[in-house]
Order: C-alpha cells, then structure tokens, then sequence
C-alpha cells in the first residue's frame, strides 16, 4: 500500500555532497543508478541476492511503515554483519530501539528523505557511539520502492574507517 508523504515532512535542503571515498560505496552506487536507468525509483525485487553480494556485509534494508497510530516507523529488515559488529544486529528493530531517543527525530528525517528522495543520499560522517570515536562511516541511502511502484523505504550501505580514509 502507498504511504503518503507525511504533511509535515520537509525535503532537505540541497548542499554539495562530498565525492563518495570508498570504491565499495562508489560500487553500489552505481548499481542503484542502473537499476534506476529502468524506473525512476528502483524496485525492491530489482536488487537479487546475486546482485547485492558484495555489499552484503554492510547492507541494510530498510521498510518504511505505519504503526497503529498512522505514526511513520522505520524497520531494518536485514542488517549486515559488518554493522552489527559495531552496533549489534538490528535485525528487524525498529529506528527509535537502535538510536537514542534525543536522536530519533533527526535519523527519521535523514530515513524520510531517503525514502522520498530521487536519488541516493550520501553522507560521511565521524561514527557517533562512544568509545569509538577514532571511526569515520560512509553511508549511501539509496531509494526502492515496492514492485507495484509504491514508495518502500531504502537499501543502506556503510562502510567504516579509521580518520584516514580508505584507498580501496
């Protein structure tokens, strides 16, 4: 079923993205743009296991729903192991169990503007959880949509890195 955009959902204001460093991301990016040659918004069932192989272990699938309340949720429905090494498998939680409660409203405009966007989102940040603070992440949000064509949510991939980032 269609989710429609929420009234108050406000689109991100456009800003230079930095040039994506890591070749994996650049890999997946460009994959998503193939699929995207297709459809405006890539299909689900576009991206098959054979296809994702190589960015399984920092892949997540993420599924944009409803709760009982008609509230907007964000469920990882796979989460690859190399991100559940740093943050512990989120496997089917929802955004506001992995993310602390001060943050959710933040990460669920990034999700609503990935989900809503034409276009992969892609960030490159320092890794936020204690402890860990010596570690960059690459992040692309890449949109699907369901195979009836209905907004679904959004592929994830990250990669991790020391302050240096990786040549390959």
């Amino acid at each position: 079923m269609e989710q429609p955009v929420p009234a108050s959902f406000q689109p991100v204001p456009m800003m230079a993205m930095p040039a994506i460093v890591c070749p994996k991301l650049a890999a997946f990016d460009a994959l998503w743009r193939g699929q995207a040659a297709l459809r405006a918004i890539p299909r689900r069932s576009d991206f098959t296991p054979r296809l994702l192989a190589p960015f399984l272990l920092n892949l997540t699938f993420v599924e944009r729903c409803l709760d009982d309340q008609g509230r907007r949720r964000y469920r990882h429905r796979l989460f690859g192991s190399a991100l559940a090494e740093k943050m512990g498998n989120c496997t089917g939680k929802y955004l506001e169990d992995i993310v602390p409660a001060e943050k959710v409203a933040n990460w669920t405009r990034a999700y609503d503007a990935a989900t809503m966007g034409n276009a992969p989102l892609h960030f490159l940040t320092p890794f936020g959880l204690p402890g860990m603070d010596h570690l960059m992440i690459e992040t692309l949000l890449a949109p699907v949509a369901t195979d009836n064509d209905a907004r679904y949510g959004f592929l994830g991939i990250a990669y991790f890195f020391a302050r240096v980032p990786p040549s390959q």
